[in-house]
């Protein structure tokens, strides 16, 4: 952000400032990283793919249940058993990964204000964008709900830092590195648009390159990109034990179960609409800014990517995991355009206004208000209430539990027990699973929806547990239960 103050200039360019931000953020994230949020469904899929893929490939049980009678395994898995190891190294607890999650998004930040400074951008706008991406309500959402998007995204940050550099073994690096974010999660691809405007930019100069000199220039981080690529594909197909034909179905599999579906909207165009509303109230004006700069003329390009791959999201599913996987290339638009104007006064307050609005909205939601409702509901929202009702409910031995309610994942591993959920949108073979189950933690909409399988399966209500007497929750946030438990 143009500013005149060579002042503010050297306060944000010392590194001494972004620790401090840094730290700062981590603080208020710690404080309530049991709690905020409660335990949930991505968590607890993401750790239990990491256990499969590095640990247990012939696990006889899994929380991502095919009906194949076997886990699903993962094309992506690195990010997965990241969690994994983060999740036994904490002792069987949920802040592990969660601690993970958030050291990921501390880096990929720190990554893009250099990757940003790299570029150009003035020193004042780069702070303000980093901190902006670090709050931002969408990723916020994922490291605090222990997700790897910010592992990932620190992975493509680094490419493209690397692509300011001249020689040939670093933009191979930088491909190395685009490939391995995708294995830490897929959804990183979408970034590879970015990075490959990036590097166009970075490396072709002007005047014009022959179509043979560009070529030349833009090989090395294509080659490292694919060879890397296959390289970490073939080392996850080996590490899970998948051959050619079993990849095919696993292929086959991940497509059936999300590609074109929604998750939570029906795939209609009123569906993805909702769908994308409801994404993008969390954090409205970082798009609003993106949008009034993609007008200036040299964003025209980059423009035109951002809309192609929110297109692509648009085609598959909207999802605030997915779509916060964009939020850099409204980044790069709003530094693009605070680089290029004038000094003018109205221009500065122009940059004050793009940058400022999104950042004061992030920050009051991120670190003020999501914090205090986390704080005043703690009683609620604490983990070893679960972990007290599983003990109760079931207690510690080796038995297969289907697990519908995917919080108890956490007190189920570390009491020993066996926990299947059927893989996949339709879940149509939810009976076999209850049939080869001895007891089955459900909320009461998911016992009602599956009345017919638990009584096929000879399964009967034993118990009904609510959290601390409530049913209800309390300061507008999720608590736990109701559950209801049943046994064959």
């Amino acid at each position: 952000m143009p500013l005149r103050s060579s002042a503010v200039e050297r306060l944000v360019s010392s590194p001494w400032a972004w620790t401090f931000v840094l730290s700062f953020v981590a603080c208020v994230s710690l404080s309530t990283i049991r709690i905020s949020p409660i335990l949930w469904q991505d968590e607890a899929q993401i750790i239990d793919y990491g256990r499969v893929a590095a640990f247990d490939s012939a696990s006889d049980w899994g929380m991502n249940w095919t009906k194949g009678n076997r886990p699903h395994a993962m094309l992506a898995p690195f990010g997965a058993i990241l969690q994994e190891v983060a999740f036994r190294i904490s002792g069987l607890d949920p802040i592990g990964p969660r601690v993970s999650s958030l050291l990921g998004a501390l880096l990929a930040s720190t990554l893009l204000l250099l990757w940003l400074r790299s570029r150009g951008t003035q020193s004042v706008t780069a702070f303000c964008l980093s901190l902006l991406f670090l709050v931002d309500p969408l990723l916020a959402q994922s490291y605090k709900g222990g997700r790897v998007d910010g592992w990932a995204m620190a992975a493509a940050f680094s490419a493209g830092l690397l692509f300011r550099r001249p020689t040939r073994i670093h933009h191979f690096l930088a491909g190395a590195l685009a490939a391995f974010g995708i294995f830490l999660w897929p959804s990183a691809f979408l970034l590879l648009p970015l990075l490959f405007l990036e590097l166009a930019t970075a490396v072709l100069p002007i005047p014009p390159l022959s179509p043979y000199q560009r070529l030349k220039k833009l090989w090395p981080f294509t080659v490292g990109l694919v060879a890397s690529g296959a390289i970490f594909l073939s080392a996850s197909l080996a590490l899970q034990g998948v051959g050619a034909r079993q990849l095919i179905e696993l292929l086959s599999t991940t497509y059936q179960a999300h590609a074109g579906k929604n998750v939570q909207y029906a795939s209609t165009f009123r569906g993805t609409l909702t769908a994308t509303i409801d994404t993008l109230k969390l954090s409205p004006f970082i798009w609003i800014s993106a949008f009034v700069c993609s007008f200036q003329r040299r964003n025209i390009v980059l423009a035109a990517f951002t809309v192609s791959v929110w297109i692509l999201v648009l085609l598959t599913v909207v999802y605030p995991f997915r779509v916060v996987y964009l939020v850099p290339y409204a980044l790069m638009l709003i530094a693009e355009y605070s680089r290029s104007i004038s000094r003018s006064g109205s221009a500065r307050r122009s940059v004050y206004v793009l940058v400022g609005a999104p950042l004061v909205s992030a920050v009051l939601l991120t670190l003020v208000a999501r914090p205090v409702v986390a704080f005043l509901g703690r009683a609620e929202r604490s983990p070893d209430t679960v972990y007290q009702i599983a003990k109760v409910a079931i207690g510690p031995k080796s038995t297969n539990v289907f697990v519908d309610c995917w919080e108890f994942y956490f007190p189920g591993r570390r009491l020993g027990w066996h926990m299947y959920n059927p893989y996949g949108a339709a879940k149509d073979h939810s009976l076999a699973i209850l049939a080869n189950s001895t007891y089955a933690v459900l909320s009461p909409d998911g016992a009602a929806s599956l009345q017919k399988e638990l009584s096929e399966a000879g399964m009967r209500e034993v118990a009904r547990f609510s959290t601390a007497g409530r049913t209800q929750p309390r300061f507008g946030s999720r608590t736990y239960g109701p559950y209801v438990f049943f046994r064959r």
